[in-house]
């Protein structure tokens, strides 16, 4: 706290103005940087999503979570702010401003938690059509190849009574 006011007071930030005005532009400067931080996932989740478009079996699921639970502690601590605002906001009208600033921010990280999610159902869908590529081989492979297994399981037998056996180009044929 002692930091940031240090660097309000820098910046020509009134500290000397009632008390009310000071923890105001105090919460103002703390959440300056919000909307382009938020923009900034946005930005990493567009480039998780390009990297989905060309995947290549890489495990992203790591970075989607990690993404999911930020936003999470993101929306928690909006949540907190605009309560803190609103109770502010009952007995000094200024706070009215930061409360509605705290919305946004909240609705913002509420779209990007959505976006998230989408993309996790996307890289779920890719894993999907990669697994039904790799059956569809596997039974392509089988479809071949499960003839030839029953022929060498009923001739592979010996039967005594099997005319192959006793005939001259029988192991040929």
């Amino acid at each position: 706290v002692l930091q940031l006011l240090e660097e309000m007071k820098e910046e020509e930030k009134n500290l000397s103005a009632p008390p009310e005005i000071i923890f105001y532009e105090f919460l103002e400067y703390l959440t300056k940087d919000e909307l382009a931080f938020l923009q900034s996932y946005e930005q990493e989740m567009s480039e998780i999503e390009e990297s989905l478009m060309h995947y290549n079996g890489e495990d992203i699921s790591g970075r989607i979570i990690k993404s999911r639970k930020e936003l999470l502690k993101l929306q928690s601590c909006y949540y907190q702010l605009i309560d803190l605002s609103e109770t502010m906001k009952e007995t000094y009208g200024i706070f009215t401003r930061f409360s509605a600033k705290m919305e946004r921010l909240l609705s913002e990280a509420r779209d990007l938690r959505e976006y998230s999610l989408q993309i996790r159902e996307l890289y779920q869908t890719q894993i999907a059509v990669r697994q039904n590529k790799i059956m569809q081989l596997l039974t392509m492979v089988t479809a071949i190849f499960m003839p030839l297994t029953l022929l060498t399981g009923w001739y592979g037998m010996n039967f005594s009574q099997m005319p192959e056996i006793t005939w001259k180009y029988g192991y040929i044929a």
